[in-house]
Parts: C-alpha cells; sequence; structure tokens
C-alpha cells in the first residue's frame, strides 16, 4: 500500500493514465506490429491541457486493423459513467463507455490522507490568596505600686519608685501606672495567630510593681486584623505545643487528677489560661482542629478526638482560667478528658486575619496532533479518556487550594483543506472525514481495441497521429496523442527499418525492446547490455568475499547477472582461526556476532581439534574436549571437576577458597574451623566443625533436652523463632519469620538488614528478577522498558486443547461406569 497522502492538494489530485496497446497485427503478412505505450494524466475538472509522453515509436501496417488492449491506469476515482473516444489524425473514430471496466466506488480502496489537528482546552483556575495585613497597634501595659513596697524615710510617710507621688509630694498608695507604646504589624492568613511583638522588650514595669500587671492592645487600624494580648501565640505554653491559630490541646492525665474526699469527683491545677476561653460560646478566633471550640471535652471509649463531648458548666465541670483551676464531676476513670484553651492575657502580641482575596484566571491550552491519517471510507475516530484529556491538556499550575475546572474540550483543523473535523462533548470523540478521491493504489481498467469497431490503421504511409480522450458529462478529464507511422514491418515486432529498428530481421531485436545479457544491443540504442552496468554488480566485476570470491557473468537465461563463485554466502560454516572467511560475511573466524539482538556464536570448531579445559585449583585438576561435527562435546576428558565444598581442609569446589561451606565468609558463617586454610583443632561445644571432619560437635552434649533459647531476628518483617535442644545438640530455627528477597516499593524491609525498599531504582529494579510494586510483570511494563509477554496462540491452543482432553476422558470414564 502507498504511504499516506499529506493534505491532498489540487496537484497531489492528478490521476495518471497509461494506455498500451500491444499484441496489433498486420492482415495476410502474418507479422506483428509494435507495442504502443502512451501516459494521460487526469486532471480534477480536466478544463486545463494534460500533457502526454509516449516511450518508442509504433508502426502499423497500411490499412490494418489496430488490435491489442487499451490499459488505463489510474489512482483517482473515475466515473463509470465516463466515455473514451479515440481519434486518428484528428479525426473522431469510435466511442465507448468506461460502465463495464470501471468498479463502483464501494470497491476500490482510498488513499490515507495525512493531515494536522488541534486539540484545545478552556477553563478558569480559582484560588484564594492571602495578602499580608498591615495595621497599627498600641500596647498598654498597667498595674499598681506601693503597698508593702513603700520606703519609710524617716519622716513619718512612704515614697518608693511609682507614679504614686514623691517625697515631697507623697501619694496615697497603692497607686496605678501604665506604659502605653506604638508600633506597627504584619500578619496573613497563612500565619495563624502570629507573635507581632513581645512587649517585654520594649515595656518596663515601676521597680516597685505589684505585679498585678495587665496587657492589652488599646488601638487597631486594621478591621481585618483581630488583635490580642497572650502568654503565647502559636509556640509553646510551659511546654504544651499550642496550634496556629493559638489554641492548646492538653489531656488530663488520670495521675494528675486528685480524688476530692467525699465524691466521685477530681480536680487538679494545670497552667493558667484563658478563662473564657473555655467557655462553649468563646469561638473568638474558631475552635480547633477537631473540636467544637474552647472546654473540657470527654472521650467514653478513648477513640480520640474525632467524637468528643462537650462537658458543660457548672454541672460536669467547673475552671478558674487565673489559677489554672479545674474540677470534673463524677469523673470516670475509662474516659479520656482533654483540656482546650486559650493561654492567658500576656505579654505577647498576637494578631490574626482570615481577610482572602480570589483570583480568577481565564486560560485555554492547544496541542497538536501530526500525521492522523483518514480517508473517504474511514474516517479518522478517536474517543478520549478522560485521564488522556487531562495529561494532555492540563490547566495551567497555580498555588495551593487552586480549584482547576476545564470548561470545553476541542478539535480544530490546523489548516483549511477538503477534511472537516468535528468534536462530540458527549463522548469526548475527535472525528475527521474527507471527500477526497484519492485511490490507495493505481487500478488498471483494460479495453481490448477490439471494441473500437471503426480503428484501423490509415492506408497513407508516413507519420500519423492517433489519440485518446476521456469525457465525462460534457468534460473533458483527460486527453492524449502519439505519433505512429505507417510502414513495412519485416520481422513482425511492431517497429520498422525506418524507424530505427536495428534489425528487422530478428522479432525481439527492436526499439525499447527489454534489456537481455547476451552481448547483443536488443534495444536499438546503441549500447550492449546496459542494463547490467549498475555499479553494486556490473558485468566482469569482483563479486563476493572470502570463500565466496568470483566475478559477475551473465545467467543462461539472459535474465540477469550472478557471481561465478559457487558459493553462495552462508552455505559453508566459518571454521575458527583458519584464515579463511568460510561463511562469506566480510569477517575472518569472527566468534560471535549478533543475531535477532543475541550475541550468538559465529564459528564452528574443526574436527579432531582439542581445547583445555577444566581449571587447577583447590581439588581439581584441567583436562581436554574434543571437537566433533564442528561441535566442543562439553565433556572434559581426564579432569577433575569442582565438587560440594565440605569441612575438609581441601578447596572442594574449586573457588579459591578453602571451606567456604555453603558460601560462608568466615568461620562463624562457614562453621568451619579450617575455613580459608585455618589449623583443625579438638572438638568443642560451640557449633563449629573444630576437628574438620564433616561433623559439628559430634559425641558431644551441648544442651540438655527440653532446653530452648530464641533464634533469628526481629529487623523489619523478620520474627525472632525457636531453638530446641534435642538429643544434647540444639535443633532447626522455628517459628520466626525468614528473610526474603527485598521487593521494592512496598515499604517494607523484607531482606531484614535494617534498610527499607534500598537500591530502588530502575536501573536495578528492572534486573533483579523480582515484580516489584512498579512493574506489571517480572522485570517489565510499568518504569521498566521490556514488554511484558503475552501468552501466544500456541500456548492458548495448548490450553484449550487440555481442556477439551479433559472433557472427552471425563466422558468416556461416566459412559464407562454406566453414568450417562
Amino acid at each position: 500500500m502507498a504511504p499516506p497522502l499529506k493534505k491532498a492538494s489540487a496537484v497531489c489530485r492528478l490521476l495518471y493514465w497509461a494506455m498500451t496497446i500491444i499484441n496489433m497485427g498486420v492482415g495476410k503478412a502474418g507479422a506483428a506490429l509494435l507495442a504502443l505505450f502512451a501516459v494521460l494524466m487526469l486532471a480534477s475538472g480536466a478544463s486545463a491541457s494534460v500533457t502526454m509522453s509516449t516511450e518508442g515509436v509504433v508502426a502499423y501496417p497500411k490499412g490494418s486493423k489496430v488490435t491489442g488492449t487499451l490499459n488505463i491506469m489510474y489512482s483517482d476515482l473515475i466515473p463509470r459513467t465516463a466515455l473514451v473516444n479515440v481519434y486518428v489524425d484528428g479525426s473522431h473514430k469510435d466511442t465507448i463507455s468506461l460502465l463495464d471496466y470501471i468498479d463502483n466506488e464501494s470497491e476500490y480502496q482510498f488513499a490515507d490522507i495525512l493531515f494536522d489537528y488541534n486539540m484545545t482546552a478552556s477553563g478558569t483556575n480559582t484560588w484564594d490568596s492571602y495578602p499580608e495585613q498591615s495595621f497599627n497597634y498600641n500596647i498598654r501595659a498597667q498595674g499598681t505600686c506601693g503597698g508593702g513596697k513603700c520606703c519609710d524615710y524617716g519622716k513619718g510617710y512612704c515614697w518608693c519608685d511609682c507614679p504614686c507621688g514623691d517625697s515631697e509630694n507623697p501619694g496615697s498608695y497603692p497607686c496605678s501606672w501604665s506604659v502605653e507604646v506604638p508600633g506597627t504589624g504584619l500578619v496573613d492568613a497563612d500565619d495563624g495567630l502570629k507573635l507581632v511583638k513581645d512587649a517585654e522588650d520594649i515595656i518596663t514595669p515601676p521597680l516597685d510593681h505589684n505585679g498585678d500587671h495587665v496587657w492589652s492592645e488599646t488601638y487597631n487600624t486594621n478591621p481585618n486584623v483581630q488583635p490580642t494580648m497572650r502568654a503565647a501565640c502559636g509556640n509553646s505554653v510551659s511546654g504544651y505545643i499550642t496550634w496556629p491559630d493559638g489554641w492548646v490541646i492538653r489531656e488530663l492525665l488520670e495521675s494528675e487528677m486528685q480524688q476530692i474526699a467525699g465524691t466521685a469527683d477530681r480536680e487538679a491545677t494545670i497552667d493558667a489560661f484563658d478563662h473564657d476561653s473555655m467557655d462553649f460560646k468563646y469561638r473568638k478566633y474558631g475552635g480547633p482542629f477537631g473540636y467544637l471550640g474552647g472546654g473540657i471535652y470527654k472521650d467514653p471509649d478513648g477513640a480520640g478526638p474525632e467524637q468528643p463531648s462537650y462537658q458543660y458548666p457548672p454541672n460536669q465541670v467547673a475552671w478558674t482560667g487565673s489559677t489554672g483551676y479545674v474540677r470534673i464531676y463524677n469523673y470516670d476513670p475509662d474516659a479520656t478528658y482533654v483540656a482546650v484553651y486559650l493561654p492567658p492575657n500576656g505579654p505577647k502580641l498576637c494578631a490574626y486575619t482570615d481577610y482572602t482575596e480570589e483570583n480568577v484566571l481565564e486560560w485555554e491550552k492547544v496541542k497538536t496532533q501530526e500525521n492522523v491519517v483518514t480517508n473517504r471510507n474511514s474516517p479518522y475516530t478517536r474517543q478520549w479518556s478522560g485521564a488522556e484529556l487531562s495529561a494532555m491538556l492540563p490547566p495551567p499550575p497555580c498555588p495551593a487550594g487552586c480549584v482547576k475546572e476545564i470548561e470545553s474540550y476541542g478539535s480544530v483543523l490546523e489548516e483549511d483543506g477538503d477534511i472537516e473535523v468535528s468534536f462530540s462533548t458527549v463522548t469526548n470523540t475527535t472525528t475527521a472525514i474527507t471527500n477526497s478521491t484519492m485511490l490507495a493504489r493505481t487500478y488498471t481498467a483494460s479495453i481490448d481495441l477490439n471494441s473500437f469497431t471503426s480503428l484501423a490503421a490509415p492506408t497513407v504511409s508516413g507519420l500519423h497521429e492517433l489519440s485518446f480522450r476521456i469525457l465525462h458529462e460534457g468534460s473533458e478529464l483527460a486527453e492524449g496523442e502519439f505519433n505512429f507511422t505507417v510502414c513495412a514491418d519485416n520481422d513482425g515486432d511492431g517497429y520498422c527499418a525506418e524507424v530505427d529498428d536495428c534489425n528487422d530481421n530478428v522479432s525481439t531485436v527492436y526499439p525499447g525492446a527489454p534489456e537481455t545479457c547476451n552481448g547483443i544491443d536488443v534495444d536499438c540504442d546503441g549500447m550492449i547490455d546496459e542494463d547490467f552496468w549498475s555499479v553494486e554488480s556490473k558485468l566482469g566485476n569482483p563479486c563476493g568475499v572470502g570463500a565466496c570470491a568470483g566475478y559477475y557473468v551473465c545467467t543462461p537465461d539472459g535474465s540477469d547477472v550472478v557471481c561465478s563463485s559457487p558459493y553462495r554466502p552462508g552455505e559453508l560454516l566459518e571454521i575458527c582461526g583458519d584464515g579463511v572467511d568460510n561463511d562469506c560475511d566480510g569477517v575472518t573466524d569472527e566468534e560471535y556476532e549478533m543475531v535477532g539482538g543475541q550475541e550468538v556464536e559465529a564459528c564452528v570448531c574443526a574436527n579432531g581439534e582439542t581445547r583445555p579445559c577444566g581449571t587447577d585449583v583447590g581439588a581439581c585438576t584441567s583436562g581436554y574436549e574434543v571437537c566433533t561435527n564442528h561441535q566442543w562435546t562439553g565433556e572434559c576428558i581426564d579432569a577433575v571437576m569442582p565438587s560440594t565444598e565440605v569441612c575438609n581442609g581441601i578447596d572442594d569446589d574449586c573457588d579459591g577458597v578453602i571451606d567456604n561451606v555453603a558460601g560462608g565468609t568466615s568461620v562463624s558463617t562457614s562453621r568451619c574451623a579450617c575455613y580459608g586454610g585455618g589449623t583443625p583443632s579438638e572438638e568443642i561445644c560451640n557449633e563449629i566443625d573444630d576437628d574438620c571432619d564433616g561433623q559439628i560437635d559430634e559425641d558431644m552434649a551441648c544442651c540438655t533436652t527440653g532446653m530452648t533459647r530464641p533464634c533469628g531476628t526481629d529487623i523489619g518483617i523478620c520474627k525472632p523463632g525457636i531453638q530446641s535442644c534435642i538429643g544434647g545438640s540444639w535443633g532447626p530455627c522455628e517459628g520466626g519469620v525468614e528473610p526474603k528477597t527485598e521487593i521494592c516499593y512496598n515499604s517494607l524491609d523484607d531482606d531484614c538488614d535494617g534498610q527499607i525498599d534500598e537500591d530502588c531504582v530502575p536501573e536495578v529494579t528492572c534486573n533483579n528478577g523480582i515484580q516489584d510494586l512498579n512493574e506489571d510483570g517480572v522485570d517489565c511494563g510499568g518504569v521498566c522498558p521490556n514488554a511484558c509477554p503475552e501468552i501466544g496462540i500456541p500456548t492458548v491452543w495448548l490450553i484449550f486443547s487440555a481442556v477439551i482432553l479433559v472433557v472427552v476422558v471425563g466422558v468416556g470414564l461416566l459412559a464407562f461406569k454406566g453414568m450417562i
């Protein structure tokens, strides 16, 4: 099938017509006429002239009947009602309809039209921002002075460093004092209850104050800001962490609740707090997470703060915030009690705002779908899933908490043309249709020239014109004409000596004849065998490599050239090390080559050849291997091969390490005193083969039957087990969970090495022989580049056949038992 056409234009919609007239006779002379070949181009609308090219010159005997076949080759749809007119020297000779020669439209395969279109999405992003709020404030501290702190100067009155008076004009005691300092602060809704200023850094009470001062904020210029004076804002209070909005959530532990004699009540004194904040109605800054507001909450079953119940004063609870006193009536020791409150008045200016601004961004996105195919018979359709649309046309990013709304999707043709694109918002389907009549391949309509009953060669020698016209509903779709000669044709090949037949006595030699590799100019172009002079296979040039070397010669039938070598590439096997390219692939004595992405052996051994094998490490000795039938037998003659490693002071498995039993890397892990060449000693109870005789703690009672001890580890998923003493020896570790191979992305330490999901990168997990949680199969699918194998047709048939076999056997057994 031809490749798809890119957005068919008027030029691309030209139809190509080839009209060939063959097998023409010469009447009584019995000589064959020359072949005629013409090409006509059909244009859509066909109002413009259409050019014609001719190949060769055709000669006809005088007055002979024109016989042969007219072949019309076209790659655009032709109406079946079109007509073909034939003319000789401009004189109309005959007309036929194409109705019996052209297929119905439904029979054609139309060309794929390649085009691009845009997928579009539009919507809005809406989010709240929290602009910083500036406000002016005054912090005031006030309290009393005097009283017991007055100083007696022996004059019968008291004076101190307070604003109550002085030594000359004493005032009354105690008296009050106050200090006020202005400032400017910033806060936004993300800050929670933010610490703006610690007043103790800027206000110093009088030296002789009574310690009863109160802090207050007396001036605020921004109604969006709520200031308050607290002992803490969003940090800790006496070791208890406050929430960002300032609330303290503190569990009242049973150990600190003291029994009140003669009652079921309990009481405790905790940190001082804002007395009013414990009232259920006090919601100045909103309730903390999981609670409706401040207060004392009871959780009857210990389920946590998701289901707390508020305890109402004065019947269920009572409190005094200034002292931190709380009392719970009818205390339930099985329940959990939590106090939720705000810190008490203090020197820290805290500010809170919930001021937000809404932001709206209208957006539109476009994603071009390139090289999409449609045709007249098969419109392009693609149904997009919601996930595909979201991934292809995602809303633009916006701040946290943003609401992204997609209002519509659509499909738009990137360029105008004969393609119409639409999009269904109901099914999320893009559809593209075309009215292009371009066909997927070239079709041929053959017309016997005998159908033109009035068509004959003129009786006058010389050049003449033969022409055809294709007409439809009064419009000319195509036309073409060429010159032909009326003359004698001695060998009946359709050409005369007068029109360049270089040998009019041989019917296979004429202008335009198929070139044959035979040393003769058969096409009368002045060159011999020129079609067989290509660079790659030029006659006489060397060809082949290695054992296949030769030179190019003509094939016996003259249709091609062939290498004179008796061998072809691949007929001989490559023999290793003989210095000859036996398999003729351009490489000599290659040992390996890539076949289908796999490295395979490329050369074979010579029969009777030998090579060393085995090893001389440890207890092993090397031998030799013999080549038979160009293959190494795999038998290592006269060799001593590795055996299972046992504790005997010998490197049995020939890996260079003595007595590394069971892969051990030390005396303790191999349980052999001779590991690495160690010296045997007298056997003792230590679960190690001290005398290297292959037995551990033999003839020794290392424990008392019935004794047990823990074994294994509790790291990761592993659980310790128990070893029991059996006959004086410790048995296997039972009841525990042993280490497993690490499985990635399950957040577990499967191999119990103290690390979770170590080495979990695709380079490792895609090659570890385990189906990790980010894979569809073992080392395939998901993030791995390897495709997972699918069950093939043969496997399906095997399963189906097995099922049928089971059914047949089952029916036979039932019949045998007389049950059916």
